[in-house]
């Protein structure tokens, strides 16, 4: 992996909308995790640099098809480790090299609006109980608003994800019906509101807030890392908010594209946390829903069964046998 030493800011700043003053400091940072990101990071990076206020774009690449080098032509500074440890570890790397007081964690397949971005970081600003922030992120080729934060997380959600109950009520004639359920789609906020947890897509952190809590958890792979941090900064007495202002337009999944594998790492990332998380009774529902899960998976490829085994029951449970304290609530 190729290392740099913590950027420096010049005083003439070429991004975030201009220059800046001599006693003016950038007040965020930007660090995108990429994976086989080249269709979409040249149109990310180039929305990112117009945020007011930006010191830098990190572009931690895990990938090898040329994003970091596309990154790189247009300013970002990029860094490269084709070992792929990760969605969280990718983003501590890249915000370990950075010093803004705030910082956008950008999905590479996600266009900001720069504008919204800079409400963001005034609501952080204004307010100093809070962690994070997240605004509206609607879906690029349908009208649908990506699920970007939680009220709750529990078993329940996880048989829905198995009997595809979203998924029904996403088909267009229900949606033409007008039928939905609060709880089964995401829905976009009237106001701003405090929420439990937020989907790290276009996420604005207060560094002081992240620094506290120890950053990502590099036990997450991919998938439910971001409700981790969000759990710690909680835990650790700090607040979270959504806004209904729209952040961005994402392409969900653009850099994964095996449906199966998908999947399986949706799961190894929920048994990690349920296993950290979950009260007894959660949790012995999340095994059940995860053991269904691995008959699905095993079905569809028999080869990996041993694997899918390995990271949806056997690992959660050595995790779970490993935590002290009992989690609280779920």
């Amino acid at each position: 992996m190729r290392r740099i030493a913590t950027l420096n800011y010049p005083v003439d700043s070429p991004t975030g909308g201009g220059q800046f003053e001599a006693s003016q400091k950038p007040r965020v940072d930007a660090v995108v995790v990429a994976y086989q990101s080249s269709p979409t990071i040249q149109r990310c990076v180039t929305e990112l640099l117009k945020i007011p206020g930006l010191g830098h774009v990190v572009v931690v690449d895990h990938g090898n098809d040329g994003a970091g080098v596309a990154a790189e032509g247009l300013g970002a500074t990029a860094l490269y480790d084709p070992e792929n440890p990760g969605f969280g570890v990718g983003q501590n790397t890249g915000i370990e090299l950075t010093s803004a007081p705030y910082v956008l964690m950008c999905n590479p397949d996600a266009v900001v609006r720069p504008d919204a971005i800079a409400d963001g970081l005034l609501m952080l600003e204004d307010r100093r109980d809070l962690a994070a922030v997240q605004g509206v992120v609607r879906e690029r080729d349908r009208d649908l608003i990506q699920r970007s934060y939680w009220q709750s997380v529990g078993a329940i959600h996880l048989w829905m994800r198995i009997l595809r109950i979203g998924a029904i009520f996403r088909m267009r004639p229900l949606r033409s019906l007008g039928v939905s359920r609060r709880h089964l789609l995401p829905d976009g906020p009237q106001a701003l509101r405090e929420v439990e947890a937020l989907a790290a897509i276009t996420l604005l952190v207060r560094r002081e807030a992240f620094d506290e809590v120890g950053g990502f958890d590099p036990g997450f792979f991919l998938y439910w890392e971001d409700l981790d941090l969000c759990r710690r900064f909680r835990r650790a007495g700090w607040r979270l908010c959504v806004t209904p202002e729209i952040w961005a337009v994402h392409i969900g999944g653009a850099s994964s594209g095996d449906v199966i594998e998908r999947e399986h790492q949706w799961w190894r990332g929920c048994m990690r946390y349920t296993a950290l998380w979950y009260p007894t009774g959660q949790w012995v529902a999340a095994l059940g829903a995860a053991t269904v899960q691995w008959l699905t998976l095993s079905a569809a490829r028999p080869r990996h069964a041993r694997s899918f085994w390995r990271d949806l029951i056997a690992v959660p449970k050595r995790v779970r046998r490993g935590v002290k304290e009992q989690p609280i609530g779920s």
